[in-house]
């Protein structure tokens, strides 16, 4: 939809496996108007200056992006990957010297504009971070794995409260997954103090169920679609923080999604 390409970033998530006991495997995709850059307008074309990753070590990379699909709405989706064999591997590497927990981050300008929780007055700077724990106690954990739509559907005004569950898994037995709302440092600038607000009246329970209720009285909208935020079209950004806990309840990782609710 026009109202998605005012600018350039729009959706993210994040996740990482293990290769070994030191060297994660970090798989990102995300998505970004399609007319920002050549590389985006065409599936299987790759750009390798866009992505820096900084993988909270010190060190930090250039990683490579290949088109995976040209949505036909004025998007496109990456993911980072290396073709540095001749076949391309979903997917980039790194190895830690040492044990401990890391933030492994991605973050650059210009995620778009006309979302009603994010006001045009603030940063619209995007991140994606994710907490990685290597050795010791925590020795063979990977993160969850989450798959949201980047768009999801929001029938307008209707007198039932809107309900969706936000879906992950997580491969290490025994863990348990933990829904909450991200922060504005970890999905939009790690250096402000700004907070981020959920869509207004939204509700999201722990185990990742959401509950809203979208009846124009309550979003500020009127009968005449007007710019209240119930309105169709409106546009609501969800930055949902997915963790993943031990029998003890401490928290091994977290991974970000980022998307959006569209009133519809």
């Amino acid at each position: 939809p026009s109202s998605l390409s005012a600018s350039h970033y729009r959706y993210g998530n994040m996740s990482w496996t293990l290769d070994n006991s030191t060297t994660i495997r970090l798989k990102i995709q995300a998505g970004f108007r399609t007319t920002k850059y050549p590389y985006l307008q065409t599936v299987g074309a790759t750009d390798n200056t866009r992505v820096e990753i900084k993988w909270g070590d010190g060190e930090a990379d250039n990683l490579t992006v290949k088109t995976i699909t040209v949505v036909g709405d004025g998007s496109s989706v990456v993911e980072v990957g290396d073709n540095s064999s001749g076949t391309w591997v979903t997917g980039v590497t790194h190895t830690y010297a040492d044990n401990g927990t890391y933030i492994v981050s991605w973050t650059d300008g210009q995620r778009i504009t006309n979302i009603h929780n994010i006001p045009s007055s603030i940063n619209k700077d995007w991140r994606l971070e994710t907490k990685v724990t290597i050795g010791g106690i925590y020795a063979g954990n990977v993160s969850p794995v989450s798959s949201v739509p980047p768009v999801v559907l929001v029938q307008d005004n209707t007198t039932d409260n809107f309900t969706y569950q936000v879906s992950a898994i997580d491969a290490n037995s025994g863990d348990n997954l933990h829904f909450r709302w991200g922060t504005y440092k970890e999905f939009i600038d790690n250096t402000s103090s700004s907070t981020y607000s959920k869509p207004n009246g939204m509700e999201l329970s722990s185990d990742g169920y959401i509950n809203w209720d979208v009846k124009d009285s309550v979003l500020g909208d009127d009968d005449g679609e007007g710019t209240g935020g119930g309105e169709v079209d409106a546009l609501w950004s969800a930055f949902i923080m997915i963790e993943d806990s031990g029998s003890s309840g401490d928290n091994k990782s977290y991974v970000p999604i980022d998307f959006f609710f569209k009133i519809a």
